[in-house]
């Protein structure tokens, strides 16, 4: 092979270098896998095969994920995971930058959407059950209306269809508002009149309001949506052992061939490309590994920490990913980027690698969503002539060793939907 004895003038600057090396953190194998698909075709210094070319690498993916049907588009259509209506929103709450107030209220509104995606309870309501003023929960509604599907949320048919009309469209937002009713009736010439415009021009309003969604959310009960994505993450349980695969993109290599034309005899200006294309590829073979010891790294921490949830079937313990920064000596944001998007399979399934970060509870020992689960099963087994308050609950679980103040069994029980002992005790002697 050739000594390569060459100074390197990277013309991409630092910032620059940086940005890309994120980027390739945060991108999942089948995104990495078609960016340097795509750069190889490019990037003449680049030697890229994509596995995904790879007959045998494609009968191992087919062979993992058992509950795909395998057309021959395989790739294309490797479905992984479903999602249901209430996943995608929450999935979305998770991305916004928005004030924790907000975010709960959102979430309380998530989990009280009927089938067809509308809210079913009043906004007065879940300001007096969340303690919140009416303003900051109007600021929620409004942000859950701008979620996907557009519409959802909504508390009336109206402001589903509006919801998914832009602001531009006046007249159409105009029919939606005040002629419902009229078009129900096919009062054209009516509606034509009031929003001073043709019978023609109404017949076209009325065709693109029938294009709209009056049911958004009924579309996941019946279809869910599909995430294709290929897994990065390979876990399997042998006896008490947990064995970890990843799927890493490693085969990215310099071109031989232009690389020893670099010591050549030939002209500056080719020379001068191929020193900027050799360049690039360093520095995207080195983006490249750093991703592939980041993301190990990040993954043999947090499957080690979750291995009871694995071996046992137990629920996650705590853990958040600024635990895992610091146990890493890494940036929290560096931690993010490496399980952004990324999907780990086991033996009931798939799931996303953020599911594996459980929120921390006051007795470090277990998670939120198991104290919620222990509180839901508390209520639902107690004697509905003398429901269980709050304190009694706390009583409860600190007898199985779950240290939680009453305010916070309050917050769990409100964010769970469920009344407080008084209203229950009320229920009960009304039925």
């Amino acid at each position: 092979m050739l000594k390569l004895d060459l100074k390197l003038q990277p013309k991409l600057n630092i910032s620059n270098g940086l940005i890309q090396s994120l980027e390739i953190l945060s991108m999942n194998s089948f995104e990495l896998e078609t960016f340097l698909k795509d750069e190889s075709e490019e990037n003449v210094m680049l030697d890229f095969k994509s596995r995904l070319e790879d007959e045998r690498y494609v009968k191992s993916l087919k062979s993992k994920v058992g509950s795909v049907n395998h057309s021959e588009n395989f790739i294309e259509e490797l479905a992984f995971q479903e999602i249901d209506l209430t996943e995608y929103l929450l999935e979305q709450l998770r991305e916004c930058e928005i004030d924790k107030d907000i975010a709960k209220i959102v979430h309380y509104l998530i989990l009280n959407l009927d089938e067809s995606g509308y809210l079913k309870i009043k906004l007065e309501e879940v300001a007096k059950t969340l303690s919140q003023s009416i303003e900051q929960v109007k600021n929620a509604h409004s942000m859950l209306l701008k979620f996907e599907p557009l519409g959802i949320g909504a508390r009336n048919l109206s402001e589903c269809l509006i919801s998914q009309v832009p602001k531009s469209e006046t007249k159409l937002r105009e029919l939606i508002e005040f002629h419902l009713e009229d078009v129900a009736k096919n009062k054209i010439s009516k509606i034509a009149e009031s929003l001073g415009v043709t019978e023609q021009e109404v017949t076209l309003l009325i065709s693109s309001l029938k294009k709209l969604n009056p049911k958004p959310g009924q579309a996941y009960q019946t279809q869910k949506r599909v995430e294709y994505v290929i897994p990065d993450v390979f876990v399997e349980v042998d006896n008490r052992d947990v064995l970890i695969k990843m799927d890493l993109v490693n085969n990215i290599h310099l071109n031989e061939s232009y690389l020893n034309m670099l010591s050549t005899e030939i002209d500056e200006e080719t020379k001068e490309f191929l020193k900027n294309k050799l360049n690039r590829t360093v520095l995207l073979m080195k983006s490249v590994e750093m991703r592939n010891k980041t993301l190990k790294e990040v993954m043999e921490y947090v499957i080690n920490h979750q291995r009871d949830f694995f071996i046992y079937d137990l629920p996650l313990k705590p853990l958040r990913q600024r635990d895992v920064a610091n146990d890493l000596s890494i940036s929290i944001s560096t931690v993010s980027r490496a399980i952004n998007g990324k999907y780990l399979e086991y033996k009931k399934g798939a799931i996303a690698l953020k599911s594996l970060f459980a929120g921390a509870t006051l007795s470090n020992t277990v998670s939120k969503d198991y104290i919620k689960k222990k509180i839901r099963e508390l209520i639902m087994a107690e004697d509905n002539s003398k429901p269980l308050s709050d304190s009694k609950i706390v009583a409860i679980l600190e007898e199985d060793g779950i240290e939680i103040k009453r305010r916070t069994v309050q917050k769990y029980r409100d964010e769970l939907g469920i009344a407080s002992s008084q209203v229950r005790r009320r229920y009960e002697k009304t039925t």
